[in-house]
């Protein structure tokens, strides 16, 4: 009769304790943000694109121009944004860890000028440039040690595309959510 009980206390523990661990229940997102509608933002302006928080901000030492300079303008045809030189950040706060994102661009000031960056809180942790001008190419960046939560592109002339910023992440469970989660993964 005591086996019984302790079976049942590890399915307890099992079913109402291990759902809550973020590596069980975090689901797979793919997230399209669209550029063809940016608001007429200033520098360092957030504004919400597709539910991620987005803003152009100053270029830093990493970029084509060594920082300092943030001239950027949303194409008047609707089909992206020019850097000039900027930053167009995508901030996805604690909501999600970035596994890969690509982009598609247009540069048009020389190979590795335009770059795609990924950070972990404020710490680089994935990066990647072009390697053609001219033509439109899709930079490719994933994260080294998994997971990042902020996204940037900087160029000091080129072009993001449309909608053309592909976001891979993985959601991480609230204390609400991660129960209902576990449930359906497993109707």
């Amino acid at each position: 009769m005591n086996l019984r009980y302790g079976i049942v206390a590890i399915l307890v523990a099992v079913l109402f304790v291990v759902p809550t661990s973020t590596s069980m229940a975090s689901t797979v997102v793919i997230t399209t943000i669209h550029l063809d509608n940016v608001p007429d933002v200033a520098c360092d302006e957030v504004w919400v694109q597709d539910g991620v928080d987005m803003y152009f901000t100053h270029t830093v030492a990493e970029d084509c121009d060594g920082g300092g300079n943030c001239s950027f303008a949303v194409d008047p045809g609707g089909d992206g944004v020019w850097l000039w030189p900027a930053r167009l950040v995508a901030d996805f706060g604690e909501s999600y860890d970035i596994t890969k994102v690509e982009v598609d661009i247009n540069d048009n000031c020389g190979t590795g000028c335009t770059k795609a960056f990924l950070y972990k809180d404020g710490v680089m942790v994935g990066s990647t440039s072009n390697t053609s001008s001219y033509q439109t190419e899709i930079l490719t960046v994933v994260p080294l040690g998994g997971s990042a939560d902020m996204f940037a592109v900087s160029s000091c002339e080129g072009q993001i595309l449309g909608s053309t910023i592909r976001i891979y992440a993985t959601a991480l469970p609230t204390a609400e959510s991660s129960w209902s989660v576990m449930k359906s993964q497993y109707r």
